[in-house]
């Protein structure tokens, strides 16, 4: 049997490359004659209009115009058979969105967002999922989708509205992206913009590509597929059909979560219950050292201990921190002005509040809505 292998011009997923890899080995252990357009140590294959074989493996997801009037079979390796009615092999990502949930959840996150982008269909598929997952326990998912692909418009306009819209997350957020390199830049823009990972945002990406989890820092959580899974079934439905079986959608399980440094839970379980105290109250001006004191069975000189071993500053450090980030969130995330921002934030005074607003970050209240281009824009819901 001659089978071509055809890939979307655009694919980079290394996870993506793997399963390809796998399925040329399945392949050739069957005895089958492989061509592809893209995939290394096959023969090419040359124009689709030209190219006679038994059948195809393609991944064709928002790409289908090669493939049209093609009369034989297909099977699409991605998420999406689109409007050519073709079966798909995929990962389940009902089941990616389930065990990132409920591993958030395990981690006391308090509330959810997903970071993704809106032409790729398993983002799509995945951010839909996990909506509905957080709509039935009550809550609201908080949701990013990049208009325009960051790998070929680096430094394009959705970074700004990306990095807008993760200062204005609340603390303790569980973050799901679409995949690793959302992820990654995720992680990496969370440090520039005084975002500290697993603190403040928890984050999971999807397909556990090593090379980006593993050597970023802090390394990523990430679910893992099975790319030998996905290539047998792959090969496994193109036989059928070349025998002219009928055959529908195939989904895969994901192997499992692979838990690094983005999500991990601090070591001492004192931390982790000051942290989660901190979360619920701690970016109130009237919240003081005291109140943690008071609800934790622990003495001061411990709590600053163990918070100066885990998190290299105080207690009091990082209650500042809190209140910092929560002004930061209300002058992007609202219209309000800084008079009813200091009355909501338990401050006794506009006064005060921009002492230590300047303080902390160099700049009044007013001037650091101005370095966001916000000064007179009305600003009662984020964008």
């Amino acid at each position: 049997m001659k089978i071509g292998i055809y890939l979307a011009p655009s694919l980079r997923s290394s996870h993506i490359r793997e399963v390809y890899r796998t399925l040329l080995r399945y392949a050739r252990l069957r005895g089958w004659e492989v061509e592809s357009n893209r995939v290394a140590g096959c023969r090419p294959m040359g124009p689709l209009s030209q190219w006679r074989g038994d059948g195809l493996v393609v991944h064709s997801s928002g790409w289908k115009q090669p493939l049209e009037g093609l009369e034989l079979p297909m099977v699409n390796l991605s998420s999406s058979s689109g409007s050519l009615g073709l079966p798909s092999v995929w990962v389940d990502d009902d089941a990616i969105v389930d065990l990132a949930h409920r591993h958030l959840e395990a981690k006391g996150v308090s509330g959810f967002a997903f970071f993704g982008h809106h032409r790729m269909s398993y983002s799509e598929a995945r951010r839909e999922a996990l909506s509905k997952v957080v709509q039935r326990r009550g809550g609201e998912l908080l949701c990013f989708n990049e208009a325009e692909d960051p790998f070929e418009d680096p430094g394009g306009d959705w970074e700004g509205a990306a990095a807008r819209w993760l200062r204005h997350l609340p603390m303790g957020t569980g973050v799901l992206c679409c995949d690793d390199m959302r992820a990654q830049w995720l992680v990496q823009r969370s440090g520039v913009e005084g975002r500290s990972i697993p603190e403040d945002l928890r984050v999971v990406g999807v397909n556990d590509d090593e090379m980006i989890c593993d050597l970023n820092r802090p390394s990523i959580t990430s679910i893992a597929h099975s790319g030998q899974e996905l290539a047998h079934r792959a090969a496994e439905v193109l036989e059928k059909l070349v025998k002219g079986e009928t055959v529908g959608n195939t989904w895969v399980a994901p192997r499992g979560l692979v838990e690094r440094e983005s999500t991990r839970a601090f070591q001492h379980p004192l931390l982790q219950r000051a942290m989660t105290i901190l979360i619920g109250g701690g970016g109130n001006a009237s919240f003081k050292v005291q109140e943690l004191l008071q609800r934790l069975p622990t003495s001061r000189r411990t709590l600053e201990r163990v918070f100066i071993e885990e998190l290299g500053r105080t207690p009091l450090q990082e209650i500042h921190r809190q209140r910092q980030h929560h002004l930061e969130s209300l002058l992007q995330g609202t219209d309000w002005t800084c008079a009813r921002i200091a009355k909501e934030s338990g401050w006794s005074s506009p006064e005060k509040m921009d002492r230590f607003f300047r303080k902390m970050t160099g700049q009044t209240p007013t001037a650091f809505r101005r370095s966001l281009g916000m000064e007179g824009k009305e600003r009662s819901s984020f964008p």
